[in-house]
């Protein structure tokens, strides 16, 4: 019987019991995203992109308790939307960092468990709370003590049953991982980069199609515990994921002298992505999951969230999406695309461009429910002072809209709101271009990447009380804010030199 043992203590060492019955048949699950709303939205969304109007956001998926927008609120809502019955297990790994998650895809498929997330040193409250919702008796943690602490696994043997999955470092954790999910061993191991996340992320469902481990390499050499766990395994086939810079020919080279070795890569993280995609499912797929190319944490939870809907991950720019993964989502044959994360990982003109082709549902921390808020611009034929604004309406997140919002306005006006006279600074040479947020003491903080070179004329009398008001508008409608500061880079002085302004105190 297989088993996993957990730390020793005072009682002796523990083992969590084998699953005898292993995971559900993807035959037997069902897609649950809400088509008639998904289609009703689809369809309205075409309509008024011929009108030049765009939505402002994909449905969210619901949610039984309230998460934070953040990546462990985005590893709950995808358990959530992956095991709508509960789950007898589940592995929990660090959010900090990617190894330990993203090569837990075969072990959380062989045990039918979700990925849930925790810093090192304190379970986040969400974590905790959906433990409890999901109804889960076992927790595999993944890594070492560096990676989460025993404090965490103490606390958690209050109430479950814990074990531990662990290496010396990555590799071992990956190589441990490997053989708890393969006690047979394996025929076919993929290999991927341990100092990157993004190869790493797409390989979860090519391990699946050929139910293989995921084992971990460093760039220009093969550590050794994962030579020995290729040994151990009886690997006689090894997928290389990504290209040399990801996974250096010497290493293909020196596995060819002991294995068969292929390669999946293109030209970037996101054509190795899209490959990976065509490679798993050759058939096609009708669902796809999205996720960023960019910054792993809230794509870390996402295997079981594929494996659950039968379906490939592809990467995407937070802004733009990639033609490569268009490419991809149009030759696999995709009608609905699972986004993993919020507007900062996956923005909202993401999805607004998805959604005139596909079905759109993301999968992201946050309460769920979203409200109207106004983003300001110029309108001359309404008003023509240099600090006349006027506004437009926009739909966020309720939990956290500061953000969102400001990323609405830089994203300016739409093109049916342009024919209609809007304008102002703000346009789709500007989006993306917010960097830090945060209200302290009734007062907004926004960072902005160097607008200078973007938007150089700003910096006219007319050009900043213009600039100015937009901003003010937009910052200062919520009740939690009573003023707001800006920056260039982290700079307040540049950013008040550049519109000659006096520095706020």
């Amino acid at each position: 019987m297989r088993g996993i043992e957990v730390e020793s203590d005072s009682r002796g060492p523990r083992w969590l019991a084998p699953r005898d019955e292993g995971p559900l048949p993807r035959s037997q699950r069902r897609i649950r995203l809400d088509h008639m709303r998904s289609h009703s939205r689809h369809t309205v969304v075409a309509f008024l992109a011929l009108l030049g109007i765009v939505l402002s956001s994909a449905p969210a998926a619901a949610q039984p308790i309230p998460t934070p927008p953040d990546r462990y609120g985005s590893a709950a809502a995808a358990a959530f939307e992956a095991f709508p019955s509960g789950a007898d297990v589940a592995v929990l790994a660090s959010g900090e960092n990617f190894p330990d998650a993203l090569v837990a895809a075969p072990l959380a498929a062989f045990y039918d468990a979700p990925i849930l997330l925790t810093q090192r040193a304190s379970l986040p409250a969400v974590t905790a709370a959906a433990l409890v919702e999901l109804g889960v008796a076992d927790v595999i943690v993944m890594g070492g003590r560096d990676t989460v602490s025993f404090e965490i696994s103490n606390a958690l043997e209050l109430n479950y049953q814990v074990s531990r999955v662990a290496g010396d470092d990555r590799y071992g954790t990956a190589a441990q991982a490997a053989r708890d999910a393969f006690p047979a061993g394996a025929g076919i191991a993929v290999l991927a980069s341990g100092e990157n996340f993004p190869d790493a992320l797409a390989a979860a469902p090519l391990a699946a199609f050929y139910d293989a481990p995921i084992l971990l390499t460093g760039r220009t050499f093969i550590p050794p515990v994962t030579a020995a766990a290729l040994a151990d395994l009886g690997i006689a086939d090894v997928i290389v994921l990504g290209g040399p810079a990801a996974v250096s020919l010497e290493v293909s080279n020196a596995l060819e002298l002991n294995y068969q070795v292929s390669r999946v890569t293109g030209t970037d993280r996101y054509g190795t992505a899209a490959q990976a995609a065509l490679d798993a499912f050759p058939a096609g797929a009708t669902v796809a999951a999205l996720a960023s190319g960019e910054n792993f944490p809230d794509a870390l939870a996402t295997a079981p969230l594929a494996a659950f809907y039968d379906a490939p991950i592809l990467l995407t720019g937070r802004s733009s999406i990639p033609p490569v993964t268009a490419a991809a989502l149009a030759d696999l044959g995709v009608a609905d695309i699972i986004v993993l994360g919020g507007p900062d990982a996956v923005s909202i003109a993401v999805t607004n461009a998805l959604e005139l082709d596909y079905q759109v549902t993301r999968v992201a921390g946050g309460s769920g429910a979203t409200r109207t808020v106004q983003v300001f611009f110029a309108n001359t034929s309404l008003g023509a002072e240099c600090s006349d604004v006027f506004p437009v309406p926009r739909t966020v997140d309720a939990a956290a809209p500061l953000r969102p919002t400001l990323e609405a306005l830089l994203t300016g006006p739409t093109p049916a709101e342009q024919a209609l006279g809007y304008g102002g600074w703000f346009s789709s040479a500007t989006e993306g271009m917010l960097n830090d947020v945060s209200i302290e003491s009734r007062v907004a903080y926004a960072d902005f990447d160097d607008l200078r070179p973007v938007i150089p004329n700003a910096s006219t009398s007319c050009g900043a009380a213009g600039m100015l008001s937009q901003l003010e508008s937009t910052a200062t409608q919520f009740d939690t804010v009573d003023d707001a500061h800006y920056s260039l880079v982290g700079s307040g002085v540049e950013f008040s030199e550049w519109l000659q302004m006096t520095p706020p105190s």
